[in-house]
């Protein structure tokens, strides 16, 4: 009988335990759970790839895409104010930026920052000699440019984080949309390629996070070993300069790399912007601790 009363006493015991353990996991969940934002605030700045530019469905690039991509996933209202400017080097955006109230009140707002930067730095030390320079040449070029391009790149990310310390900076990095003509030269992938390795390492340095797209707009639908092969040959066996005045004259009226528009043969078309939302909400998601929910 005593034994019996000491078993219940254990049990009894055990069951209060295990009580006061669940409770107090409930307790903590309850208190620590997040609440997402009733609303999100996005900003957008940079050069032609946020302005939107060779999006022939005029959705806006991938800055709305990504609005509505959020508001149907995660069901909250989102608005992206995008402040992209075709053409704009590094130093350009950070000009607009110093110079808008509108711009850095924006920027006070904002739960996360996005950017492309760098193609139109790349293109003004490239320029349209990048055809003509040997490898070896054009090497050299972009290795003494990368200490002025990392310095106002820098000043950037140092005059975001004037006006907004927290909100995550999403950076985009570039492709290179000639590729898919001139395979052969390879100095123009590794001259971009150097290019994106800045903006990786500097938003980092800036508490941001780096969203790669080189690979699917670069190589398009050729992303096979042999596909690649193909292009190469083709590039071989053609000239140089009779491709470059047929793209400059626009008589290729259809584009060879599936993501690029054929409008101009440079920018992201529809596909391109998808890719580049999809790639861009992909990297938000796993940092969504840092603009998605209630501090």
């Amino acid at each position: 009988m005593r034994l019996n009363k000491k078993r219940a006493l254990i049990t009894i015991s055990a069951t209060v335990v295990g009580i006061g353990i669940v409770g107090l996991a409930y307790y903590k969940y309850m208190n620590n759970k997040e609440t997402v934002k009733p609303q999100l605030k996005l900003v957008a700045l940079g050069d032609s790839l946020t302005e939107g530019m060779g999006d022939s469905t005029k959705q806006g690039g991938y800055t709305q895409r990504l609005a509505k991509l959020i508001n149907n996933k995660l069901v909250v209202p989102t608005k992206v104010l995008n402040y992209g400017n075709s053409g704009d080097r590094s130093d350009q955006i950070n000009q607009h930026l110093t110079n808008s109230t509108q711009q850095q009140i924006a920027i006070k707002k904002a739960d996360a920052i996005i950017m492309t930067v760098g193609g139109d730095d790349l293109i003004q030390k490239i320029g349209g000699s990048v055809l003509d320079r040997s490898a070896k040449e054009l090497t050299q070029a972009i290795k003494a440019s990368e200490p002025e391009y990392t310095a106002k790149l820098t000043k950037l990310m140092q005059s975001i984080r004037r006006y907004n310390k927290t909100a995550p900076i999403f950076v985009f990095g570039n492709y290179n949309p000639l590729y898919v003509y001139f395979a052969n030269l390879q100095s123009i992938n590794t001259s971009v390629i150097a290019y994106n390795n800045i903006n990786k390492k500097i938003v980092k340095k800036y508490h941001g996070y780096y969203v790669s797209t080189f690979k699917q707009l670069t190589f398009g639908q050729y992303q096979s070993a042999l596909a690649k092969q193909k292009l190469l040959q083709e590039a071989n066996a053609s000239s140089v300069e009779g491709v470059v005045k047929t793209l400059h004259e626009n008589k290729i009226t259809d584009e060879k790399n599936a993501y690029i528009a054929k409008s101009d043969h440079f920018h992201p078309n529809s596909k391109g912007y998808n890719y580049m939302t999809k790639k861009l909400y992909a990297t938000m998601i796993k940092h969504k601790a840092t603009w998605l929910y209630e501090k």
